[in-house]
């Protein structure tokens, strides 16, 4: 891939929740969005980056149910607000995974995929997630 990497991202105390469930899900997205930049500098083919970029599309939307539910269990408030987010991401990751099977998977798409799902990712578990989990764990 031209351009070196993106940047590895590294689980640390800031993107911590407090919920094992919710932590070990960042920690498997965070590891996925690595092992695809992985397969992007080594040159893997066009066929297993679609593969995992469709396992981690598939893993996102299913992290994102598991979050809405223990949001809907605790009754939060910014619920809605927060699966709207979630519904804006699935739609987008929808439309890259479907401009690749129309067009083609290149460079440059590989390598722009890679940065809105990292920095999308890290910035919601950042902010919306841990906000989420902090009005949970007071309500404990």
């Amino acid at each position: 891939m031209e351009g070196g990497n993106i940047m590895p991202y590294t689980w640390n105390a800031n993107l911590e929740s407090g919920n094992a469930r919710v932590d070990a899900q960042h920690k498997s997205l965070i590891s996925l969005v690595n092992d695809y930049e992985q397969a992007l500098i080594k040159g893997a083919n066009p066929s297993e980056l679609i593969k995992a970029l469709e396992f981690l599309v598939a893993y996102t939307v299913e992290h994102f149910s598991d979050e809405e539910q223990l949001q809907i269990e605790n009754n939060y408030p910014d619920f809605n607000v927060h699966k709207k987010i979630h519904d804006e991401f699935k739609r987008q990751a929808v439309e890259m995974l479907n401009e690749y099977r129309e067009q083609g998977f290149s460079d440059d798409f590989a390598r722009d995929i890679l940065i809105v799902v990292s920095e999308w990712l890290i910035n919601h578990i950042k902010g919306m997630d841990l906000a989420m989990v902090a009005y949970i764990n007071r309500k404990i």
